[in-house]
């Protein structure tokens, strides 16, 4: 956890929303691993209204993948906007964070600059500087947050990417019943694409799906060549990106409305009494895990003991001050 909250807070200006503990009977079953005791922080990016859950196992301790590739039917990579790509790049570099690709890449069709780094776990974290016409308004809407690493040079955190299986049918899943907006098919290819994603010859279809209440998209990728695969056999505690998640109103409801649409679940939903909410895991298309997290605070059931109490005192003192009157009056 340490080193992830130096790479994500001090080199990237995520600000912390809370961090705690997670453990017992109820984060076992729902996540999956028995005897689990976690560490969680959950960070926020800046300019987003998302936020990130870093999770370290204490127990049982968790291993990285035996193998991995954006080809790998997973969520995959964060992608940040950059006003300055090179000097996110050199800051990094100068950090020991490594990259997929020797220095950025430039997309001259496009005009955007890519390059993809390495959190501590492996993961990819993806800078991205758009078009100046982009970069602009972003900068009049945006307030870059001061900071030593590169937090003052990211406009916005914009998409989760997730890599599929079948593009069209994992669109109409989070349009049709998550009630997301896709964007316009497209394709991604050519030496400049295989050099930033570190895939040789690699060709892709993908859309961006787009969510009421959040201004962070999915972008779902459809590896042609070569072609997307299953991750080889994995713990639910390994080191990479595990699951994606919605807040919902009710838990229970998604649960029967998934499970009528032939999904299935890690657990049904869980109760975490010391955060007040109920949470569970949906194995989702190839088995990628998307959490649905529900705030909730038990309905108090009948009058505790000081309740109880302080109504008998108030009785008391009311049927007093009833008698103290009557005796005036006589």
């Amino acid at each position: 956890m340490e080193a992830s909250m130096k790479f994500y807070g001090d080199l990237m200006g995520c600000i912390t929303l809370s961090s705690g503990t997670a453990s017992g009977t109820n984060v076992s079953v729902g996540v999956g691993v028995a005897d689990s005791n976690l560490k969680i922080n959950f960070i926020q990016p800046p300019n987003t209204n998302t936020a990130l859950e870093l999770i370290q196992y204490v127990s049982p301790i968790g291993s990285k993948l035996s193998s991995y590739g954006l080809n790998y039917y997973s969520v995959n990579h964060l992608a940040f906007f950059v006003d300055d790509i090179h000097a996110v790049y050199n800051t990094l570099k100068s950090n020991a964070v490594t990259f997929f690709s020797a220095e950025p890449v430039y997309f001259e069709a496009k005009k955007i600059w890519m390059v993809i780094a390495n959190d501590p776990d492996g993961n990819a974290i993806q800078f991205i500087q758009p078009p100046p016409a982009t970069v602009a308004p972003l900068l009049k809407k945006n307030r870059l947050r001061a900071g030593t690493g590169i937090a003052s040079h990211i406009l916005k955190f914009d998409h989760v990417g997730i890599t599929v299986s079948d593009l069209t049918a994992t669109t109409n899943l989070f349009v049709n019943v998550f009630g997301g907006t896709a964007g316009t098919p497209g394709t991604a290819s050519g030496t400049n694409f295989s050099l930033a994603l570190n895939i040789a010859s690699m060709n892709l279809k993908n859309n961006f799906v787009s969510f009421p209440n959040s201004d962070t998209r999915f972008e779902l990728m459809e590896f042609v060549n070569p072609a997307g695969r299953a991750l080889p056999y994995h713990a639910p505690n390994a080191f990479f990106m595990t699951h994606v998640c919605f807040q919902v109103s009710d838990t229970f409801m998604v649960n029967s409305l998934m499970e009528k649409n032939g999904y299935t679940f890690e657990s049904g939903p869980q109760y975490v009494a010391d955060s007040k909410l109920y949470f569970n895991y949906m194995y989702g298309p190839n088995n990628i895990m998307i959490e649905f997290l529900e705030d909730y605070t038990p309905p108090q059931n009948g009058n505790s003991v000081l309740e109880i109490v302080a109504t008998v005192a108030l009785l008391v003192l009311i049927v007093v001050a009833f008698i103290i009157a009557k005796m005036m009056i006589q």
